[in-house]
């Protein structure tokens, strides 16, 4: 799991008494070939039908840290809309603040399996897929 720049400092400015960060209500998971550690998106998917997927943060969704990892227990999968074309070759999932663009990429991961999304398809994360820990 990688964290951004962005996030890393805003839990700095947090923890040591800057700034306080209030976590957004909703965060959004995205599909991209990489993420820099400036939080820059790169070739995320546009267009034939991609969008982010909303999630409403909560303790339900995220229950509290244990042992430097918190699982995200999404209790159904979390769908991405179908591919109404193509969506080129994805090898990272991340969590943005924001619906588009890039601003405030939180963090991110790398997939098992780089994944070329084609008409048809509808990637998902199944539930427990997404572990975010510290290390």
């Amino acid at each position: 799991m990688g964290w951004t720049t962005f996030l890393l400092n805003k839990i700095l400015n947090h923890v040591w008494g800057d700034t306080a960060y209030d976590a957004p209500g909703t965060i959004y998971l995205g599909l991209a070939a990489s993420v820099a550690a400036n939080g820059n998106v790169t070739g995320e998917p546009s267009g034939s039908n991609y969008g982010r997927v909303s999630i409403t943060q909560n303790a339900a969704i995220f229950p509290a840290a244990v042992a430097g990892s918190k699982t995200a227990p999404n209790a159904v999968n979390w769908t991405f809309n179908q591919a109404t074309g193509s969506w080129g070759t994805v090898n990272v999932f991340f969590f943005s603040d924001s619906s588009t663009g890039n601003t405030n990429t939180l963090a991110w991961g790398q997939l098992t399996v780089n994944k070329s999304i084609g008409s048809g398809d509808t990637p998902y994360f199944a539930a427990n897929d997404i572990t975010l820990n510290i290390s």
